[in-house]
C-alpha cells in the first residue's frame, strides 16, 4: 500500500552541539489519505506539511517540526520504512553513502525509536542524504544474471 515517509528536524534540541549532538530528528510514515492529498510542489508545501503533522499527526509542542528534511510518497510504506530505517540505524547493512559522506548517526532511544541525530551533517546536508537513500531504495540499481551454459 502507498504511503508517505516523512522526516523533520524538532523545534526542540538533544545533548550539545559540541558533542555533535544538537539537532535531534524525527522519521515517520503514514497511510493516512490527509498525507497523501499534500501537493509537495508549491511554495507553502513545507507548511502544508507541518500543518498537516500538528494536526493529523499530533506533533506539537517541543516535538512539532521547525524544517522538513524528508517527504517521500512511496509505492510499498511498509516495505520501504524497514528499509529506511535500516539505513538510519545501520542495521545488518552498511549505511549508503551519497557524494562520499555517510553521516554518523545516533537512534536517540531516550526520546523513542524514531528520533535521531546527526554529528557530521548539518540538516540541510543529512536531508539531501534522506531524500537519496530513500530514492536509491524506491528505484534499487539493475542487477543482470547472465545464464551461461558450459556444455
Amino acid at each position: 500500500m502507498s504511503g508517505i515517509i516523512f522526516g523533520y528536524r524538532a523545534i526542540a534540541d538533544y545533548g550539545d552541539y559540541s558533542d555533535g549532538q544538537g539537532h535531534v530528528y524525527y522519521f515517520g510514515r503514514s497511510k493516512q489519505q490527509c498525507m497523501l492529498g499534500i501537493d509537495v510542489s508549491g511554495e507553502e508545501a513545507h507548511q502544508d506539511q507541518k500543518d498537516v503533522l500538528r494536526r493529523k499527526m499530533r506533533r506539537t509542542g517541543l516535538n512539532s517540526p521547525s524544517l522538513i528534511i524528508l517527504w517521500v510518497r512511496v509505492q510499498d510504506v511498509d516495505k520501504s520504512w524497514e528499509a529506511f530505517r535500516e539505513q538510519l540505524c545501520g542495521w545488518r547493512v552498511e549505511r549508503g553513502l551519497i557524494e562520499g559522506t555517510s553521516p554518523l548517526i545516533t537512534n536517540v532511544l531516550a526520546l523513542g525509536d524514531n528520533w535521531y541525530t546527526v554529528e557530521n551533517l548539518g540538516p540541510e546536508d543529512f536531508g539531501t542524504w534522506c531524500r537519496a537513500m530513500t530514492q536509491k531504495i524506491e528505484n534499487p540499481p539493475r542487477v543482470f544474471a547472465i545464464d551461461i551454459d558450459f556444455a
